[in-house]
This record gives C-alpha cells, sequence and structure tokens, in this order.
C-alpha cells in the first residue's frame, strides 16, 4: 500500500493544527478590540489551511529535485522491503481510523439522541436542531419562564444562526472531528468555535436591539445550561462552565464601528490567505514531467532480467525522484548508449536528503529490462554504484 494518503492526512492535520493554535491565541484580544464577530469570523483561518493542503503542490524543474548518490548503493528494483514494522502500521493504518472515526461518530450520533429525547420531555432549548432543515427549539416552560422581550430576544438570537447556517457549519465541524479524531488540537478548536459562535449572536442581537441589553442579561441568566452536547444543531457546548460575566460585559461593548469591521474584514482574509498560501508552500514540491521519460513509459510493471547483466561507466548527466526512489542518467562512454537506471533509497541513503553531482563519472552494475529497451534511452535497474571521479 502507497503511503500517500497518510502522508497526506498528516499534512492535513499539521495545517489545520497551526491554524487553531493560531486563532486560540488571538480570539480573545480580537474580541475585546474588534468585537466578538471578528473573533468567530478568525475560524474561517482552519478550512482555508486545511483545504490548501488539497490543492496539488508546486510542479518545479526536476533538476531542482535531484538526489546526491555518490557514494550509495543501489537496490535492485523491487528486492527490497520496508521494515516489518513499518509495513504493518501503514497496512492497518487505514483499519485503525476506520474504527476511530466509527467510534467517534457513534460517540456524537448517541449525544444528539439523548438531546432530541430531552427535546420531547420539554427539557431541552432553546436551540437550533438539524442540518437539512434546521429549525428553532424551545423548552416546554418557555412561555412562564421568560417575560415577552425576553422570548423576543431569545428567537432573535436563534434567527441569527438560520441565517448565518451555523448548524450545518457545526455538523461539518463535527464530521471533521470524526475523520481526525486523533487531532486533540481539533476537538480543542471545535469547542472553542462554538463559545465564538454564540458570542457573535449574542452581539448581532445587541447590536440590532442595543436598549435591550438589560432584558437580554435576563435572558442569559434564565437561560438552562446544555446538559450534554447538541452535534447537530447550534447550543451551548455541553460541560463548559457558562462564562456569564464575559457575556454581559460583552454586551456592554458598544456595536463596532464601521472602520473596526473593516479591519476585522482586511485581518480575517489576510490571514486566511496567509494560512491558505502557507500551507499550500509548505508540500513538497513534485517534478514537472519528463518528456523523455514519457517516451518510453514508466518503469512501473518493468521486467528485469538477471541474465541480462550491464556495466554502465559514464557521467551522469542527471538524477530524478521517482516513486519512491530515482532514476540515473547516465551515457555509457564506451558504447555510446544513454541509459536510464532505477534505484530505491532502500539502498542504504534517503534519495530525499542528497543532492545530485552531475557531472560525476561512475560505474553502474544492474540488470536491464527483458524486452531490451532502448529508445530513446535503455532501461536497467541498479545493483551497486561507484564513483570514479568527476568528469
Amino acid at each position: 500500500m502507497s503511503n500517500e494518503p497518510i502522508l497526506s492526512v498528516i499534512e492535513f492535520n499539521l495545517a489545520i493544527s497551526a491554524a487553531i493554535l493560531l486563532v486560540l491565541l488571538l480570539r480573545q484580544a480580537t474580541r475585546r478590540v474588534l468585537g466578538a464577530h471578528a473573533a468567530y469570523a478568525l475560524w474561517l483561518l482552519v478550512p482555508a489551511a486545511g483545504l490548501a493542503t488539497l490543492v496539488p503542490g508546486r510542479v518545479v524543474d526536476a533538476a531542482e529535485l535531484a538526489v546526491d548518490i555518490s557514494g550509495g548503493r543501489f537496490a535492485a528494483a523491487g528486492s527490497a522491503e520496508p521494515a516489518s514494522w513499518f509495513a504493518w502500521a501503514v497496512q492497518s493504518a487505514p483499519w485503525v481510523w476506520a474504527g476511530g472515526a466509527a467510534a467517534m461518530l457513534a460517540w456524537h450520533a448517541l449525544w444528539q439522541v439523548r438531546f432530541i429525547a430531552d427535546l420531547k420531555r420539554g427539557q431541552a432549548g432553546p436551540a437550533v436542531v438539524g442540518f437539512f432543515r434546521p429549525r428553532v427549539v424551545v423548552p416546554a416552560d418557555f412561555r412562564a419562564r421568560y417575560t415577552l422581550p425576553e422570548r423576543a430576544l431569545v428567537r432573535q438570537h436563534e434567527r441569527v444562526h438560520l441565517a448565518r447556517h451555523d448548524s450545518r457549519i457545526n455538523t461539518l465541524a463535527v464530521l471533521l472531528q470524526c475523520g481526525c479524531w486523533f487531532n486533540p488540537l481539533l476537538h480543542l478548536g471545535a469547542h472553542a468555535m462554538r463559545i465564538d459562535q454564540e458570542m457573535s449572536c449574542d452581539a448581532a442581537v445587541v447590536g440590532r436591539r442595543p436598549r435591550a441589553r438589560r432584558h437580554y442579561a435576563e435572558a442569559l441568566l434564565k437561560t438552562q445550561l446544555a446538559a450534554s452536547p447538541l452535534p447537530v444543531g447550534c447550543y451551548w457546548p455541553g460541560g463548559t462552565q457558562h462564562p456569564l460575566s464575559e457575556r454581559i460585559v460583552m454586551l456592554n461593548q458598544a456595536y463596532p464601528s464601521m472602520l473596526k469591521r473593516l479591519t476585522a474584514a482586511v485581518l480575517v482574509f489576510g490571514l486566511a490567505a496567509v494560512g491558505g498560501i502557507g500551507s499550500w508552500w509548505a508540500q513538497p514540491a513534485s517534478a514537472a514531467p519528463d518528456p523523455q521519460q514519457e517516451q518510453f513509459g514508466d518503469f512501473t510493471g518493468a521486467t528485469f532480467d538477471a541474465k541480462a547483466p550491464v556495466l554502465i561507466t559514464g557521467p551522469i548527466s542527471r538524477v530524478d525522484a521517482r516513486d519512491g526512489g530515482y532514476l540515473v542518467h547516465v551515457t555509457d562512454t564506451r558504447s555510446g548508449k544513454a541509459w536510464i537506471v532505477s534505484g530505491t533509497s532502500a539502498g542504504g541513503f534517503d534519495v530525499d536528503d542528497m543532492r545530485s553531482k552531475v557531472g560525476t563519472v561512475v560505474k553502474i552494475r544492474g540488470y536491464q529490462t527483458a524486452n531490451r529497451a532502448c529508445n530513446p534511452a535503455c532501461i536497467a535497474s541498479g545493483r551497486d554504484i561507484t564513483v570514479i571521479a568527476p568528469q
């Protein structure tokens, strides 16, 4: 099994983890200076950084990725296997991931079922529930618990959630948590995002009805805390101490001016752009296709004949990283034939850490392909190499 999917998952999680750490560092200061909306909008950095890793990376000239093979040894193509424990880990990784994702999905589904059960008993809400058709739900004692102005404010708070599609955003965050269940920073970030989401809704309601701050604060005092999380919906995160004092302090803040809102927009989109570009740039570059290699096809599936040994002596003209190994371009000084010889990092050196020595004269022993393909270059697998001298 190829380890490229595993590397892609690692790159994705490193990118979103870096973005989450940045948001966690900035969110409180941003809320104080630019308002709760800006703090909530900062979470755009996380999907921007993650999605950037899914975009194909940079393509550079193969010479920039060339590797140094002096002093190393080739291994016959396909003859060396990775360490048994590593091979086992690579083969087991999809099953371990699937098991963890299924367990996390079942855990969230259980909390969703519990919330719906509480809702049917009239003991849950106010909240927004659902993904395809989100709706506002309230507890059985909604009219008795809240005054008429407070009920209007609570409904307006939930309508803000509906207008911004927060329930769908939270569901996508839950699915991401299931897929990246092994990333503790993601779970911490999802929890903090929901807090910022609720406080942003508070700010939206008070911004529209600034004279209703007292009624809104009284509604907050009467609202019961979530006894359990609501994965598919909008509700105060379960298991979290209600930061009532912080929310009331936020209610007393003036609605951000136009200048602050513009500053927040520039900050958020600027950080998202920088984070996305940085995540994309951090991906390993890939070599541009080699027209000469494309003429005779890929090494994949090539059969090398142990009864056709070759001895090639000549200068290295190029070394390309390819399929976990490398391709060495050499012109034999005796016959004048051009050769492309494959080797693997199992030969005693890591090709990713080396530079090519173009012009170095080497002696390569290996085996030619069974079909003796030599158009436009002869193909062989490398067995060992001896560096003679620079050309």
